[in-house]
């Protein structure tokens, strides 16, 4: 990217743009093998935080983390 950037090719706006885009993606990817190390899912839940005495689980959902069940990381 610098280097389109540095022969005019990519505007310093747009190069900017890609990098914060770059930057908040490795950030998200960060997050996410965090909470994978220690946690189960499944085709609901991106985290499963627990399960209630009904063996029902609860946790966080793929939507709510603004993705497709077990996506890989080149999709976001």
């Amino acid at each position: 990217m610098r280097d389109l950037e540095a022969i005019g090719s990519l505007p310093p706006v747009q190069a900017e743009s890609l990098r914060r885009g770059e930057e908040a993606r490795l950030h998200k990817k960060k997050e996410r093998q965090k909470i994978q190390e220690f946690s189960d899912s499944d085709d609901t839940f991106y985290y499963i935080a627990g399960y209630t005495s009904d063996g029902a689980a609860y946790g966080v959902t793929w939507e709510e983390m603004g993705l497709e069940p077990y996506s890989s990381d080149d999709e976001d």
